[in-house]
């Protein structure tokens, strides 16, 4: 009796730290709980957490069920200008999640801080010298190279014959009509076109945050010094 006992105490436990992962729309992956999905919303839990969060299944690519089973959201469809098929898009959100988790951009950051500065010594109008700042680090895109240690830092997903992507609006790499067998996910040029999408817009945001920062700093410096007739 004592050993039903312990396996049934067993499952509970387990089911009840089991997790689910929601893989959002623009890359980025979510651990937590499924609560319930109803009237195009998804409601979930974070881990540790009790409170329901919200996300709408337009913003969903596909739930993970604690490895039981995948409820997908995103489907292909021209008319819904979902040009990309799902293993596709998996591919440009696994290359969007690879930037969000390994990006950084500091260098962005400490150009806007830098070009924020210099535009508060302008004066009021300076700030369209961060400005230009930022729309410049959106226009050079970030390089991507993969390695060897990229085989461990996620699972691979191996792509095998695929069709070559046509009228795709938006993406500049050409795909090969067949990707060889055994050819890993990062390899692919959409999932470098997912990369790029996502660290270019890390760099804009953080040379948005640096120049404002920046800007901001030197105006208060300013207005301290004049305040205490410095």
């Amino acid at each position: 009796m004592k050993p039903t006992i312990t396996i049934i105490i067993s499952m509970v436990l387990l089911c009840a730290h089991a997790q689910d992962s929601l893989l959002l729309m623009n890359g980025k992956i979510i651990q937590g709980k499924i609560s319930k999905v109803e009237s195009g919303n998804v409601y979930y839990s974070s881990i540790g957490k009790t409170s329901l969060k919200r996300v709408e299944t337009d913003d969903l690519f596909s739930i993970s069920y604690n490895n039981l089973g995948v409820k997908y959201f995103y489907s292909h469809d021209t008319t819904n200008g979902n040009f990309l098929t799902r293993d596709e898009m998996y591919t440009f959100l696994m290359g969007q999640n690879y930037a969000r988790e390994n990006f950084r951009a500091p260098l962005s950051t400490a150009g806007g801080v830098l070009f924020g500065i210099t535009g508060g010594v302008v004066g009021f109008w300076g700030m369209t010298i961060p400005c230009a700042y930022v729309f410049i680090s959106g226009i050079k895109e970030p390089g991507f190279v993969y390695n060897e240690k990229m085989l461990y830092q996620f699972d691979i997903k191996y792509i095998e014959t695929e069709p070559l992507i046509v009228n795709k609006p938006g993406f500049s790499n050409e795909r090969p009509k067949i990707m060889p067998e055994g050819t890993p996910i990062f390899a692919d040029p959409l999932f470098t076109e997912g990369y790029i999408y996502a660290a270019k817009d890390r760099k804009v945001k953080n040379a948005i945050i640096g120049g404002v920062a920046g800007f901001v700093s030197l105006v208060v410096f300013s207005y301290i010094l004049v305040a205490t007739g410095n």
